[in-house]
């Protein structure tokens, strides 16, 4: 809508259409509604022993970087 509203303006202001009121002043567009983003249970639990095995791989062994990871302390 934006954009059609943009074009008619700019032809009304250059005498390019004529018409003297923007049929797209008054028009807008309704916004969706944001659906929540979770994670299930099962994901969570996943993500958890995921993150518990990576953290125990960097007590054992320095990264390819050389440096520790994040997840991990010290």
């Amino acid at each position: 809508m934006a954009h059609l509203r943009a074009i008619f303006n700019f032809g009304i202001e250059q005498k390019l259409l004529p018409q003297t009121k923007n049929p797209f002043l008054d028009a807008a567009v309704k916004k969706g509604k944001k659906t929540k983003k979770v994670l299930s249970k099962s994901q969570i639990i996943r993500l958890y022993l995921r993150m518990g095995q990576h953290e125990d791989d960097e007590k054992t062994k320095v990264t390819l970087q050389g440096r520790h990871c994040a997840l991990g302390i010290g």
